[in-house]
């Protein structure tokens, strides 16, 4: 190889690699046997295991509000007497029943997962069955608890249209 070629081969990579780390790219597989050691969140932060919120597979908005609701004392008993949609932002929304709005990245989506979502209490909006994505809305105090079961990539924030 050439050294005009091999440095061409060295520039592509690093522009590769640069544009990865950009978008926030997840490589994680668990159909491979990856522990997910790292995890992307679609928004640029790569996370180790050690910060356990992060390792659950929740997006950084999302954790966010959670933070918020936690920092103001609202936990279940208290949420019917709380006006909880005051929460929402123009990244994630809550209605005053304390559920959140999220779409649930899967691995492989099946009517397993499906039914263990609604166990837990997640009602399903939308289910893009070609892209593995459910749209839902899950109670703020099972966040935790669906990003942890078996199949759930990411839960991330919906994309809501913006008026120009």
């Amino acid at each position: 190889m050439t050294p005009s070629v091999s440095r061409r081969l060295a520039a592509a990579a690093a522009l590769l690699f640069a544009l990865a780390s950009l978008v926030g790219c997840n490589a994680h597989n668990p159909e491979q046997g990856d522990t997910g050691d790292w995890v992307g969140t679609g928004y640029g932060d790569k996370t180790s295991k050690g910060d356990k919120f992060r390792e659950q597979r929740v997006a950084r908005p999302i954790r966010d509000l959670l933070q918020r609701l936690d920092k103001e004392g609202i936990d279940r008993a208290s949420a019917p007497q709380e006006d909880l949609s005051r929460f929402s932002n123009p990244l994630v929304r809550i209605r005053d029943d304390g559920r959140i709005q999220a779409n649930v990245r899967t691995v492989s989506l099946d009517l397993d997962l499906l039914e263990t979502l609604t166990r837990h209490d997640v009602l399903i909006e939308h289910i893009d069955r070609e892209r593995g994505v459910v749209q839902a809305w899950i109670p703020f105090d099972q966040v935790k608890d669906v990003a942890r079961l078996k199949g759930i990539e990411l839960l991330d924030v919906p994309s809501y249209g913006r008026p120009r």
